[in-house]
């Protein structure tokens, strides 16, 4: 990338300021500001007055000594360092005004490179900047599949097995039988510091799964529940399995591991027959044509999303590969970093903390976050071409639709999270947080629906039904609902409709945090 440089000045009370800038390939600007000597004298005065309120200077009361005073006590180089803190921390923002630079972030003070004049070299991110491609002349064929009956049948078959009826046989284990089983597990090599023992002998159910493709869920690994097939109560068997790299179970990936199974009782399952009688039990439905209906009417909007889901992976990417986007790699920085919080997360619910998984996957941080960069790259580029598109094409969030979304939001969470949890959710800059982040996932979203309708030339757009009366009478009837739950004082009240009226109206306009996408 050419380098670019140009000597401006800024007048402050008669000072000029010279500023040299250079853009860097990595969307970056280096600044190089030189002060005058005339600026660090003052500064060197400031910085003996802020010393002097720090440190106990005998005969003088804090922040009243001379400076004179004040060098011989600490010396000359210590206020040459405060001062030139001063005058970086004053000049920074100068230089980017007369610069016209808007940055992205923090710049950072990189070099110090001459005193005689103070010159100071800093680091400046920019903000992105995204040129799009032709996104309007994107065409993807679109074809969600047809539910099949074979689908339907398939999950009439999962809920008579959810209602079957357990009974105790003395024969061996079949397929579709329910095994209680004792089973406990162990490292066949442990690395030095790790533990041995995976399980500790429990008490567990088993199903034998059908002759299928083994499920990547099944506990402990897939297959499993097959190796029981001819076993009887009081039969003890062994099995060693080396688990895949793409196990679900992060902590166990390359482990190999050792079980034991004792067989504590063999039992059948009769499925209940499938008629309406067996309808009524199971759902809200008289016959079973219309259970069979409702079905097939789950199944295919669930399908429909999953297609929607890779459809639109594919649009996206497509846009994104023709786009030209530019960032710093502090912003590469910022998605990593929510990527190692989401990870956390999902290490707590699994009992774990971010130390352990990287001692057990023989991992540092900074190795986990360089594993993690080209994830965060595609994460990021998504987001910018996404909002830019929302921008080109006024798309906008309707705020009753924020604001629903948000009060929807904090009653689902009120019902999971304790009370003082909730009153940290519900404070002011929380909410504020939720807000922001609510309105930007909004927008994606109906970004992404844009970009399908064009692609598949409106074809994946439904019509949109109106509300009936009972409709709209409900939905107020679940606000209120949520409004009262929070009108006690002991609950957090800024779930309220009003309170969240207010901080959507001050975070009105582009949403400033990227969704994760």
């Amino acid at each position: 990338m050419p380098e670019s440089a140009r000597w401006l000045k800024y007048l402050d009370e008669g000072i000029a300021l010279k500023i040299e800038t250079q853009v860097l390939e990595n969307h970056q600007v280096k600044l190089q500001v030189e002060a005058t000597p005339d600026e660090l004298a003052e500064a060197k005065q400031k910085a003996a007055r802020a010393i002097a309120r720090r440190i106990k200077i005998p005969g003088f009361r804090p922040g009243k000594a001379p400076y004179n005073v004040i060098e011989r006590q600490v010396g000359e180089g210590a206020i040459i360092e405060d001062a030139l803190e001063i005058l970086a921390q004053e000049l920074y923002p100068k230089a980017l005004d007369e610069a016209d630079i808007k940055p992205y972030g923090p710049g950072s003070l990189e070099n110090i490179p001459a005193m005689d004049p103070p010159t100071f070299e800093f680091l400046v991110p920019l903000e992105a900047e995204v040129n799009l491609g032709d996104y309007e002349g994107v065409r993807l064929p679109y074809e969600p599949g047809e539910i099949t009956e074979n689908e339907v049948e398939e999950t009439l078959t999962q809920l008579r097995e959810q209602h079957a009826v357990i009974s105790p046989v003395e024969r061996s284990a079949q397929q579709g039988d329910l095994l209680r089983i004792l089973l406990s597990g162990e490292r066949l090599n442990p690395e030095e510091g790790q533990e041995t023992s995976l399980i500790n002998e429990r008490s567990l159910p088993v199903i034998i799964e059908k002759d299928l493709e083994p499920s990547s869920e099944e506990w402990p690994f897939p297959g499993f529940s097959r190796q029981l097939i001819g076993l009887k109560a009081g039969d003890e068997i062994t099995l060693e399995h080396t688990f895949s790299d793409e196990s679900p179970y992060e902590i166990l990936r390359g482990t190999e591991a050792k079980f034991m199974v004792k067989v504590e009782q063999v039992s059948e399952r009769i499925l209940p027959e499938l008629n309406d009688e067996f309808t009524l039990e199971v759902s809200d439905k008289d016959t079973l044509d219309e259970l069979r209906a409702e079905i097939r009417k789950e199944l295919a909007e669930n399908k429909l999303i999953e297609y929607h889901r890779d459809y639109d992976d594919q649009v996206i990417e497509t846009i994104v590969a023709a786009s030209e986007i530019k960032y710093p790699p502090q912003m590469v920085d910022r998605e990593v970093d929510d990527m190692l919080h989401d990870l956390e997360h999902r290490l707590e619910h699994q009992g774990l903390n971010l130390e352990l998984y990287l001692k057990l996957n023989k991992k540092d941080e900074q190795t986990l976050r360089d594993e993690l960069k080209e994830d965060a790259e595609k994460r990021l580029r998504r987001s910018l071409v996404l909002f830019e598109i929302a921008r080109a094409a006024s798309i906008e969030v309707p705020e009753q639709e924020v604001q629903q979304e948000t009060i929807n939001t904090l009653a689902s969470l009120s019902q999971s999270l304790p009370e003082e949890e909730m009153k940290k959710i519900t404070s002011r800059d929380s909410l504020q947080n939720l807000v922001s982040n609510i309105m930007a996932d909004l927008l994606v979203r109906k970004t992404v629906e844009y970009t399908r309708a064009i692609a598949s030339e409106n074809k994946s757009v439904p019509p949109e039904e109106e509300k009936t009366g009972e409709e709209l009478e409900a939905e107020s009837e679940d606000l209120q609902l949520v409004q009262a739950t929070h009108e006690d004082a002991d609950k957090p009240e800024p779930a309220a409709d009003t309170d969240v009226k207010n901080v959507i109206d001050e975070n009105a306009g582009e949403p400033e945090t990227q969704p994760n996408n």
